[in-house]
């Protein structure tokens, strides 16, 4: 599992606070994994804030929204490097419908 920290610096009241640790604790005696913070690339930001401008969703997203969709593409560019030899064909550069 894989988010931006500042997903979870918004985390703050106790109750999702011991939600997420509750959360945690099974991952981790499930299947010994844990969730994994890492900072999205600039060009993948830069990526997902154009595409946002262009499907009208970029007023409506926050940052920290900006960087989870971010997040997500540099990852499934990393699995394209390794199992699709870095292809990413399916991964849309401009949306169906420009606004």
């Amino acid at each position: 599992f894989y988010t931006v920290p500042a997903v979870l610096s918004e985390i703050r009241d106790a109750v999702s606070r011991k939600h997420l640790e509750d959360f945690q604790l099974r991952l981790q005696s499930l299947n010994n994994k844990q969730i994994e913070t890492r900072t999205p690339s600039q060009e993948a930001v830069r990526a997902m804030s154009e595409f946002a401008r262009k499907t009208g969703d970029y007023a409506q997203l926050s940052g920290v929204d900006l960087q989870v969709l971010a997040l997500l593409y540099d990852l499934e560019v990393e699995a394209a490097k390794l199992y699709n030899n870095g292809n990413i064909s399916h991964v849309r550069r401009e949306p169906k419908r420009v606004l």
